[in-house]
């Protein structure tokens, strides 16, 4: 991207004072989330925060900090400045007060252990206090060791009276107290103005914050002039500087190496697919299966009921007769038997109908004809049962109804089974008609049945199965494919890493006007750690001086892409020194949208850096310069043969770009150059092969050639533009 000083930041104002803001800034360090006693989330916060145009914020969550990282994901995203923050209930000499803690190590041991040590206190007369913390010294020394700086919050919520105010500040200020927030979003002008005399007598910084709770309250954000914000930024840097136990000189993370999540693989994908399969086993045989068997049964008994009824009208259709004096009762009742004794059913033909009378006596009995006319009170099935005394007591109590009992095989006297019947009197002749089912004919349907179900459901289970296997299969080969990406990446990371961290030179780099990112050398020469870079602004770095005023108009003025200079400047240090430097700006990179990188080296290694001069303008143009030295290569060609050799060369170029992390953009433009040098070369050697061509004509290449955006395996479209003479 190239940078111009009049250019504005979305969301910011452009003033002559400096160029790049207006002479204040719109900031809110004092909200509040739901981790607290606020109503949105730390990522609903950051929307409203970039809806107002806010440059920096904090989230001072009470006495937590448990929605920090979130929030600062979310000012990421809409390229808000986020420093850590945290307001902690604590007590001063038997006053409750609240302190604002920002720019802290939010992985600081002790800050942990002191979040999760909660203390109640009590007051005078024994009543418990709100909960606090450990004292305000222990707290003001804590968040000092953990890199950051406490201020005091809203003093006139705390202390009404202004004389109060004034001595609990200086008495704070004894402890380490760094500033008061002076701007706070409650405070009228006039209070405003008091805070801002006693932070001013006292060497305060100052703060400013809405106390944003309520979306349905004021909008955050509070703009305050430059000279007020410039000081607690200062007090940010340095107190995360000189903290010895904050991490000062982080630089880029690497990627951790991941183990493969093999239990986690089987836990997410494996598991879920074996225990539906086990769910619908159970169901099947748990529950499907007995559902069938009992109404397979059901269906049974309905069905014997119906057939008894059909056997019962034959009775009724007798007794019909006598009533109508066609026949007498001795010739209805044996006709009766005689039909009923004649009706046979099922898949043999061989279920029948019986017929008895309540003394018990037996009338008709297809099968056990020995038994006709014979009184059966004592008889009794295998089980010990006297059956017919049974039915008999059945109908006399109900009418109709089912009974079990044991009885022969159909017309087989020697083969006893389980028999369920149903039985109906007849009452206008005492009689009783029955007849019923072979409990293991019904068993053996639905054995049949279950088979049938178990056939399809193993074929349905396989099926899953085989799917699962394929899915399990495709998902190990994503798998490996992930971690050798992964692999891939964090070698090429690692690669980096170590040119970035071994190098001499400070690197920087720039987006907005803001500084984004800087290897461990230029936190070094800044004074300056990883979680503060982005409080720093690029005059800020390099201030508005006449020793940087060639170095400055170049940062303004517009080049070429490749535009890359070296000129002697001055570098800004936190603690305010100056450094004398070399600085070397790439300025427009691959993506105009991506900022610019500023190298710089200290002048007192300027013989080293001379020497080096040459190979540090290579590395910033890998891409460029080795296309460089091939396509001068074929230029100076002089035979095809050699052409097509140099041109060989390039899938392998391609390949170490790729290993290095060389952007695809840049290969891509190379590969187009090459392509682009190679035409031109056989054009030349082909007309001085065959000689001048006939008329006058011009190649053209289209597609990804003609974009500029070539790789190894595009297709090429190309056409040629010739002049017409005459007619032919």
């Amino acid at each position: 991207m190239r940078f111009n000083q009049n250019q504005k930041t979305p969301g910011k104002k452009v003033s002559d004072r400096d160029k790049t803001r207006d002479d204040r800034i719109h900031v809110d360090m004092h909200c509040h989330s739901l981790f607290s006693d606020g109503s949105l989330s730390p990522e609903q916060i950051a929307k409203k925060l970039s809806d107002s145009g806010i440059e920096f914020a904090s989230l001072t969550d009470h006495n937590t900090i448990a929605g920090g990282t979130s929030f600062q994901q979310a000012l990421k995203k809409y390229g808000i400045g986020y420093v850590s923050g945290l307001e902690i209930t604590t007590e001063f000499k038997n006053q409750i007060i609240h302190l604002l803690a920002y720019g802290f190590d939010p992985e600081n041991s002790e800050l942990i252990i002191m979040l999760n040590e909660k203390i109640t206190s009590s007051d005078a007369a024994g009543l418990a206090m709100p909960q606090t913390f450990r004292n305000a010294a222990e707290i003001i020394e804590l968040i000092h060791n953990s890199g950051g700086i406490v201020i005091l919050a809203h003093p006139f919520q705390t202390e009404p009276d202004i004389d109060k105010i004034r001595t609990l500040t200086v008495e704070l200020q004894k402890l380490g107290l760094d500033g008061i927030e002076a701007f706070y979003g409650p405070n009228s002008s006039e209070k405003q103005k008091i805070l801002l005399e006693i932070a001013a007598k006292s060497d305060l910084v100052v703060s400013a914050g809405t106390d944003y709770h309520l979306p349905n309250g004021k909008e955050p954000g509070i703009f305050i002039d430059m000279n007020f914000w410039k000081p607690f930024r200062d007090a940010l840097l340095r107190a995360s500087f000189n903290s010895a136990k904050h991490p000062a000189f982080q630089s880029l993370q690497l990627p951790k190496k991941q183990k493969t999540e093999w239990f986690s693989f089987f836990i997410n994908i494996f598991l879920p697919v074996i225990l539906s399969l086990a769910l619908f086993i159970i169901a099947l045989f748990a529950l499907l299966l007995p559902y069938f068997e009992e109404t397979l049964m059901d269906r049974k008994r309905e069905n014997i009921r119906q057939l008894t009824q059909v056997a019962w009208g034959v009775l009724k259709e007798a007794a019909e007769e006598v009533e109508n004096d066609n026949l007498s009762l001795e010739q209805a009742q044996e006709l009766a038997k005689r039909r009923i004794e004649a009706m046979r059913y099922g898949i043999e033909n061989k279920d029948y109908f019986w017929l008895q009378d309540t003394s018990p006596r037996i009338l008709m009995h297809p099968y056990r004809t020995d038994l006709n006319d014979q009184d059966v009170s004592d008889y009794q099935d295998a089980q010990g049962t006297r059956i017919f005394v049974a039915f008999s007591d059945l109908v006399m109590e109900k009418g109709e109804g089912y009974i079990s009992y044991v009885w022969q095989w159909m017309d087989d006297t020697s083969r006893q089974e389980p028999k369920e019947s149903y039985i109906r009197i007849f009452e206008p002749w005492g009689w009783i008609i029955g007849t019923g089912i072979y409990v293991n004919d019904v068993h053996a349907e639905i054995a049949i049945l279950r088979g049938n179900i178990v056939k399809i459901s193993a074929l349905i289970i396989a099926i899953v199965l085989i799917l699962l296997l394929y899915l399990i299969r495709q998902s190990i080969l994503l798998e490996k494919s992930r971690i050798e990406a992964e692999k891939l990446l964090l070698e090429s990371t690692e690669r980096y890493h170590s040119l970035s961290e071994a190098a001499t030179e400070g690197a920087l780099f720039v987006y907005g006007g803001r500084c984004r990112y800087a290897n461990a050398v230029m936190y070094e020469l800044l004074e300056c750690t990883a979680d503060k870079i982005e409080l720093l602004e690029l005059f800020d770095v390099f201030p508005d001086i006449k020793a940087n005023k060639e170095w400055l108009e170049f940062l303004s003025t517009s080049h070429e892409n490749d535009a890359t200079k070296t000129i002697n400047g001055i570098l800004r240090r936190n603690g305010g020194t100056l450094l004398s430097c070399k600085m070397t700006v790439k300025n427009g990179l691959n993506d105009p949208k991506s900022g610019f990188m500023i190298l710089v080296r200290r002048s007192d290694d300027l013989a080293e850096y001379i020497g080096s001069h040459i190979a540090l303008n290579r590395l910033l143009h890998i891409p460029s310069s080795i296309a460089s030295d091939l396509a001068d290569s074929i230029k100076n060609a002089y035979h095809m043969s050699e052409v097509v050799s140099l041109c060989k060369k390039t899938p392998g170029l391609v390949v170490s770009l790729l290993e290095n992390g060389t952007s695809s953009i840049a290969i891509a433009y190379m590969i187009s150059l090459i392509t682009d040098l190679t035409t031109q070369k056989i054009i030349e050697l082909s007309i001085n092969e065959i000689g001048s061509p006939p008329v006058s004509f011009a190649f053209l290449a289209l597609g990804s050639q003609g974009r500029q955006s070539q790789t190894l395996f595009s297709d090429q479209d190309n056409a040629i533009i010739y002049e017409l003479k005459d007619e032919e």
